[in-house]
């Protein structure tokens, strides 16, 4: 065959190839876009959305306006919820008419849209439109509506109508701070007329500032649980109805004041009296009207640094520690690590550990801390020991370690330990005795047959 006859058959392939991709395969992708961009409701991107209104037999008319966030105007001016308006609005972008249904021969009355459920109103910069949601289908689950086009009633999912029909609760803003952990550089409390201030040394930790004379060493951790505490506090109802009496409801002056501060600003929140049984008043100056928080977050502010101090027995990563020496009763071993597994010394006639278990060991006693307050008088370290434990590092370094003369009781509320910190002499600490029984336990476990039957015990 000629080399010019190839390429003609070439050719005449390709342009067989391309009028298939076109007409078979191109044409038919914009037929399914075309069909798809067709179904839905409304042309828009949620972003350009800057104003919505929701109006219902059941909650009346909600009106917001978007600045930089979401407001609420009516029937109340405050912060919106942006998490809850956006997926409203990504809801009305990405609507679909999942059938159409002609008014030629019916009426909106036929379909619950003379009196509708729901009426949803947004505009963008230059385009209005409109949805009404009228009664459910008496089979599937789906509700008719109607949209911008007058001429034809469609069937819209039950999710969407859910996601639509917000009550003024659903839409407010309910955090009574807005700001992130990371962003908080400092904290103060004031409650009985005392103040305390704490503020950001680094990303990990943090300083007292005030009483200015404290010299207190403060615990990241505590100071992480406070401020979760404190950004996690939620209205659970608001009072909007008539004057409020702030002094009534002891916000003037209050019970409590939190003031958390960023590099840029700062934000207040004043706790008052117990509103019921589970709530307290409050003011927030991210939020127009007083709320109801939980009354826990009261029992989480601490009424001196002291509850933030760090009063850790023993401080020290779970990877620095290569060795273990332990004793329960009259049950004793030594535990080594070999690269990341956990071993009894060799010798030894007992149950090989779990990592988890040994990590468990650990992390319990990184939690141990000790009481405030004075220490029985005239304790010495005894002879005989009911537990005891020593931590070693890289060559047989000693970390620590923590001795009990005796177990204690179920009952017991705080438990006299030893302590000793490398290669010091043990010095007598009071621990609370519910952090020491999961310890005491855990360890005991190495020692049976089965401890290693059951993970997270």
């Amino acid at each position: 065959m000629k080399t010019r006859t190839v390429f003609i058959y070439i050719g005449i392939l390709l342009l067989v190839g391309g009028y298939f991709a076109y007409f078979e395969v191109f044409q038919e992708q914009q037929k399914i876009a075309r069909e798809k961009a067709a179904s839905h409701l409304f042309h828009l991107s949620s972003s350009e959305v800057t104003g919505l209104s929701l109006a219902s037999k059941e909650n009346g008319t909600i009106v917001l306006h978007k600045e930089n966030d979401w407001l609420i105007v009516e029937p109340v001016r405050t912060r919106a919820d942006n998490f809850v308006v956006t997926g409203i609005l990504a809801t009305l972008q990405n609507m679909k008419a999942e059938r159409r249904l002609e008014l030629a021969e019916s009426s909106t009355a036929d379909y619950g849209l003379d009196a509708p459920l729901l009426q949803v109103a947004f505009e963008t910069a230059d385009s209005q439109h409109r949805l009404k949601i009228g009664a459910k289908t008496p089979v599937g689950n789906q509700f008719y509506a109607l949209a911008d086009d007058p001429t034809s009633v469609v069937l819209i999912s039950a999710a969407a109508e859910r996601v639509l029909n917000r009550t003024l609760f659903d839409l407010r803003q309910k955090e009574m701070f807005t700001f992130t952990a990371e962003q908080i550089d400092r904290l103060e409390v004031e409650q009985s007329g005392k103040k305390i201030a704490i503020g950001r040394r680094d990303k990990d930790n943090w300083t007292a500032l005030l009483p200015a004379a404290a010299k207190i060493r403060l615990k990241s951790t505590k100071v992480e649980e406070l401020l979760h505490a404190l950004l996690g506090t939620r209205a659970s109802g608001f009072l909007d109805q008539g004057a409020v009496d702030l002094v009534g409801l002891g916000l003037q002056p209050p019970r409590a004041r939190v003031r958390l501060f960023s590099k840029k600003k700062g934000q207040t929140l004043l706790l008052g009296n117990i509103a019921r049984e589970q709530g307290v008043y409050a003011k927030s100056d991210q939020i127009a009207s007083v709320a109801i928080v939980n009354k826990d977050v009261l029992a989480k502010l601490p009424s001196s640094l002291a509850d933030l101090q760090d009063r850790t027995l023993l401080s020290f990563a779970t990877e620095q520690v290569r060795a273990i020496s332990l004793q329960v009763g009259a049950k004793s071993g030594t535990l080594e690590r070999r690269k990341q597994e956990w071993s009894w010394q060799e010798g030894a006639q007992l149950p090989e550990p779990q990592s988890w278990q040994i990590n468990s060991l650990l992390w319990k006693i990184q939690e141990l801390e000790y009481e405030p307050g004075p220490l029985p008088e005239g304790k010495t370290p005894p002879r005989k020991w009911a537990f005891h434990l020593t931590l070693y590092g890289e060559d047989d370094h000693v970390i620590g370690g923590i001795s009990l003369e005796e177990s204690p009781r179920a009952d017991t509320e705080a438990t006299l330990i030893w302590v000793a910190r490398r290669a010091e002499s043990p010095q007598p600490y009071l621990v609370d005795a519910q952090l020491l029984h999961p310890l005491i336990a855990r360890a005991k476990k190495l020692f049976t047959p089965d401890s290693g039957s059951q993970p997270g015990q």
